[in-house]
């Protein structure tokens, strides 16, 4: 699924497929390439008025995640110090402790 803000690509190989493009408003044509004799290669943009919000992808709700994760990643550090360890490494789902 293509983001409804970026430019989309289409291949176009029947009239009712080029006819929606061409006479339902929702997207505005910027180019289009004959390829061939039987398909055309366009690129469009939906139209601001029509856009409709992404339901797939939210960048807040992973910002959250992730920062949720640091708060754990950095308690579970505190506590590794507290009881003498050396943390030598640490990813969102690794912890590499060394303990003398």
């Amino acid at each position: 699924m293509q983001r409804n803000e970026r430019v989309q690509q289409h291949y176009v190989a029947s009239q009712q497929e080029l006819d929606q493009f061409l006479f339902s408003g929702v997207s505005d044509i910027l180019s289009w390439t004959l390829i061939g004799d039987y398909m055309i290669h366009m690129r469009s943009q939906t139209n601001a008025r029509y856009s409709k919000p992404n339901t797939v992808a939210n960048c807040i709700i992973g910002a959250h995640v992730t920062a949720y994760g640091r708060i754990k990643m950095h308690n579970a550090l505190e506590v590794v110090q507290s009881k003498g360890g050396y943390l030598v490494y640490t990813d969102t789902g690794i912890f590499l402790i060394f303990i003398h």
